[in-house]
Order: C-alpha cells, then sequence, then structure tokens
C-alpha cells in the first residue's frame, strides 16, 4: 500500500470566515452609497416644469379635472405652483442585520401613487394618473427595481472584493 496524503490549510481561515458578517455589512453599505445618486437622479428628480403647451391637461374624465381644480382652488393653488413635496418626500432607507442589509424606497405623500403610480410588480401604472405619466413623471416601481438590482450587484462586487483578499493577503 501506498498513500501520499496533502493537508491544505488556509492560515486563519476561520478567523477569516467570522469576518464575513462584518464584510458583508461594509459591502452593502457601501453599495447603498453607490447607489445613491443613482436614486436621487432616477426617482427624486422631477420633470421640468408645465409649459403652456402642456395645456390643456389630459385628464382622464370631465369629473377628476373638476375635482382637482376646485382641490387647488382651495388650497389658494391656481395657478398651479409645484410645491415639491412629492420629491422631498422620498425616502431611500438602509437598514443592516448580522447576515442581511433592508433596501428600502418609497414615498410617504398621500399622492405619490397618483403621480408615480403602485408599488405593485404586476401593474405598476396602476392608480398613476395618464396626465402625470404624458407629463413626464416615471412609473417609480422599474425604476426602483433597476436601482435594486444596482445595489444586488455593487453589494456582490464588494463583498467579493473582500473575500479575494483572503486568498492574496
Amino acid at each position: 500500500m501506498f498513500t501520499i496524503r496533502w493537508v491544505a490549510r488556509v492560515h486563519n481561515f476561520t478567523g477569516d470566515v467570522e469576518k464575513i458578517p462584518g464584510w458583508f455589512a461594509e459591502a452593502s453599505a457601501q453599495a447603498h452609497k453607490d447607489a445613491q445618486p443613482l436614486f436621487d437622479e432616477n426617482v427624486r428628480k422631477e420633470p421640468p416644469p408645465l409649459t403652456d403647451d402642456d395645456y390643456p391637461l389630459a385628464w382622464t374624465s370631465l369629473r377628476q379635472a373638476r375635482f382637482v381644480k376646485r382641490k387647488l382652488r382651495l388650497e389658494g393653488n391656481l395657478p398651479y405652483r409645484r410645491s415639491h413635496l412629492l420629491a422631498t418626500s422620498w425616502q431611500f432607507l438602509y437598514r443592516q442585520h448580522r447576515f442581511s442589509a433592508e433596501f428600502e424606497m418609497n414615498n410617504t405623500d398621500p399622492k405619490a401613487s397618483y403621480v408615480f403610480g403602485r408599488s405593485d410588480l404586476e401593474n405598476p401604472t396602476q392608480d398613476q394618473q395618464r396626465f402625470h405619466a404624458i407629463n413626464g413623471w416615471k412609473t417609480a416601481t422599474p425604476e426602483v427595481q433597476r436601482i435594486g438590482r444596482f445595489i444586488a450587484e455593487q453589494t456582490a462586487r464588494h463583498l467579493t472584493n473582500r473575500l479575494r483578499s483572503i486568498s492574496s493577503g
């Protein structure tokens, strides 16, 4: 009988494995920072103000036009001026857990679904009013999904770079 046995050991492997949750936390926190400009540019950004060429608005019904004009008149906002509340009501939250990270993008303004559509993967344009879509307001769900994919890719990239440091260092 003849046997040759090799035992390969990674220097301080246990110590390195114990560091992985911390590396994941660093990677996901960095991905959140990387995604912030993308979020600001694609979700928080308002379309240009309306011009005379954008009128009359494409109301869904005469009833809708009357309701909105009456509401704006009661608020003292006719002619209409943007409050920028929709853009400033967006939140891009990040919570770190031991083995996971949670990213949340939401808009707390009650009118958000009428402007951005629903956070419904099946029907993201539901509730978005036609004149908002025509006048440049993006449906939020596809944008948020795109940013979510970017976050996942960035987290994986940052974590992979840290893991490579085990073999090279």
